[in-house]
């Protein structure tokens, strides 16, 4: 399988330092795992790249409709389910901005998430049944 290189996200400082901040307030309070801080700090980097270069804005003055236009044209490439947790980030996001006060509103309160569909539950093939049904029985010693 060939690995996909990305092209270098360019945000300036004072962005970087608004990310920052904010990721190291999900690692204190919610002691989140290095992945999930870094898909966070990506879908942030990468909305602020588009904000700045398309609309000339930065984090903290988005809007609810730069929000639905960059999910606009993220949605033609993108799964639901990444749709989903951009969303979610961008939910937490705005929402400790706004409790620390640095906004006077969310911009993502009416922004709706994408349906997920329904997965089935995996199920067990036949060697693993009979596994199962040959392991011991822990009542008796």
């Amino acid at each position: 399988m060939v690995k996909k290189t990305r092209d270098p996200i360019v945000i300036s400082d004072d962005e970087k330092k608004v990310i920052d901040q904010f990721i190291d307030h999900l690692w204190l309070e919610d002691g989140l795992a290095k992945n999930t801080l870094e898909s966070y700090r990506f879908d942030l980097m990468q909305f602020s790249e588009f904000l700045n270069g398309n609309i000339k804005k930065i984090l903290l003055e988005a809007h609810q409709s730069d929000i639905q236009a960059y999910l606009a044209n993220k949605f033609s490439h993108v799964k639901a389910r990444s749709i989903s947790r951009l969303i979610a980030t961008l939910r937490r996001f705005y929402r400790y901005h706004l409790r620390e006060r640095h906004i006077n509103e969310d911009p993502t309160l009416h922004v709706e998430a994408p349906k997920l569909p329904k997965s089935l539950p995996k199920s067990l093939n036949e060697t693993e049944v009979e596994s199962l049904l040959k392991a011991p029985q822990m009542k008796h010693p």
